[in-house]
This record gives structure tokens, sequence and C-alpha cells, in this order.
């Protein structure tokens, strides 16, 4: 019996010029939870991190605030961007050493670690994006960025895991709809955002409404934070601002550290649906790093050696 999320997905006439082949897409979802079943854990260990993913597609918890890496990545993070406030958000690619401290931090975290590569099941997993995102509310009628509007980053199983670095009075959040929907292929609805982006427009807020009596949860990150979330889940960053049109919203943006993580077959898989499956530019960095840090390639390829 096909459930409401289901239904959603396959049966959603929200917008007619992009029409999903359905057949190809339950068959390759049904390709990704046979693989995945197949490479989970067979008796996972109680982890309140893999327990959450499992049952909602994320989990949220930790204070980091007194971590020395934590701190580091903080301080240096923090000091070297800000958001002009013209712009509604900016993504920085880290640097090498920002990188190696990003994963070193996430290492110390052994539930969330050891988690997370249950919850992928395979132990070949691969790190494809790892940046600094900077996000601001938007200020009444401004056009709204589409990870604004309710959607699946289609890849597969895959995780972004989001390390809160400030505290900002009316930050933005994060809303989930806690059920995973294991599909690469990207649905017909998911696709509105893509020409619709105004909270106001009929469509959106008819797509809205639909996927609000899902219940969704609102995650609001504190600094030192850790979410970690299934891409398959829909969610949207909550970008609205809560001000009326009479006063303004602050312009102190959220700054998360942002790593995806994936399963290296289903990256391969999804590097053919999707030419460019990441977030940033082609990353040049040391090569020694490859062999501490699981770095898909591409985004991430060796330094040049030099003489």
């Amino acid at each position: 019996m096909p459930t409401a999320i289901d239904q959603l997905h396959n049966t959603s006439p929200v917008h007619p010029f992009y029409l999903t082949n359905h057949q190809y897409s339950q068959s390759l979802r049904q390709c990704f939870v046979k693989w995945h079943l197949t490479h989970l854990k067979t008796a996972p260990s109680l982890n309140d991190v893999y327990a959450g993913l499992s049952a909602h597609g994320f989990w949220h918890g930790l204070n980091l605030s007194s971590n020395h890496l934590f701190q580091t990545l903080q301080s240096r993070l923090l000091s070297k961007y800000t958001l002009n406030p013209k712009e509604q958000y900016s993504i920085h690619s880290l640097d090498s050493f920002e990188l190696v401290t990003s994963w070193l931090l996430l290492q110390s975290q052994t539930d969330v670690f050891s988690g997370v590569y249950q919850y992928l099941g395979d132990p070949s997993l691969v790190l494809h994006e790892s940046y600094l995102f900077l996000r601001r509310r938007c200020t009444p009628g401004e056009q709204v960025q589409t990870s604004g509007f309710w959607h699946r980053d289609a890849m597969g199983t895959r995780l972004k895991v989001f390390i809160c670095l400030d505290n900002v009075e009316g930050t933005t959040g994060t809303s989930v709809v806690g059920h995973p929907y294991l599909d690469p292929v990207t649905h017909q609805w998911e696709m509105v955002r893509a020409s619709n982006a105004s909270y106001s427009d009929p469509v959106m807020q008819h797509l809205s409404s639909d996927i609000e009596s899902f219940n969704p949860n609102t995650v609001i990150q504190k600094a030192g934070t850790i979410l970690v979330l299934d891409t398959n889940t829909i969610h949207r960053g909550e970008y609205q601002s809560i001000c009326d049109s009479t006063s303004q919203p602050t312009h102190r943006s959220r700054a998360l550290v942002v790593l995806s993580l994936i399963a290296h077959d289903a990256y391969k898989l999804y590097s053919i649906i999707n030419k460019k499956p990441h977030a940033h530019n082609h990353i040049s960095v040391p090569p020694s790093l490859f062999k501490t840090i699981p770095l898909a390639s591409p985004p991430f390829f060796a330094e040049p050696q030099t003489k």
C-alpha cells in the first residue's frame, strides 16, 4: 500500500514541464534499496545517531563549544569570511587545514562517526563536498534561493553533516519531513522550485501545504551542534523573515561547515545521472590527504608535485 509520501512523489501534478520516467525511477529505487540493505551491518549497535537516521532521516545533537578542534575551526572561518548584506548566501571551499580540522572533529565524535558509517553501510564511502555555508534570512518580498523550498537532494543514500559555528538571534534553520525516500531520480514536484522562486506563488503554496501536512521537524542549530541529514528526506532551509514589512531582519548570517558523505558506488552512479554531483569547483589538495581522508575525485584532485 503506497504511503502518502509515495503518492506525492509519483502522482503530484504540480507542474507540466518536467516529467519523471516512473518506471526508470522505481527500478533505480529498488536497486538502491537492495544495495543499501545488503551493505548495512547485520547487527547494528545501539547508537543514537544511527537510530535517529534510520527512524527519521536526521539526527541533531552535541555541544562542541569547548572542543579545541571546533574552537580552531570557528575562530579561523568566522574571522576569514563575512556575508555581504546584499547577498543572501555564499559558499566557500575549505582549504586543506580547514578540511583536515573538520574531518578530525567529525572523527573525534565517535558516536556520530560510527553512526554515519553504519547508516551508509559501505566502508568505501567518500567525502565529496566540504565547504562553509553562510546564509541570512530573507527580507520581505525578496526572491528566495531554491534551497529554501521543499526538495530532496536525489543522490541515492547520502548524508550531509552540518557543523554550526555561531549563535545568531533569529537565525535560519532546517526543516525535515522524517521519511527518507531512496531514489536517485528527481521527481516532478521537486522541479517546481527551479522556476517558482517565491513563497507567495500559488503553486508553491499548494505544494507547501501538502508537505506541511506531514508535520515536518524544524531544527535551529546553536554553535557547536551537529545536524546529520539524509538528503533523501524532504527538507528545506528556513530563510523566511520573521519580521513584518515595517521592520528589518538581522543581516548577520548563520555559518555552517558542510561535509557531504556518500557510498563510493552510489556516487559513481549519481555522477552518470548528473554531471556535477558537488556544490563547488574542483579543489586541489596535497596528495597526502587522499591517504587520511576518503576524498572523492572529482571534485578533489592532488596538487602537482614540485621538483
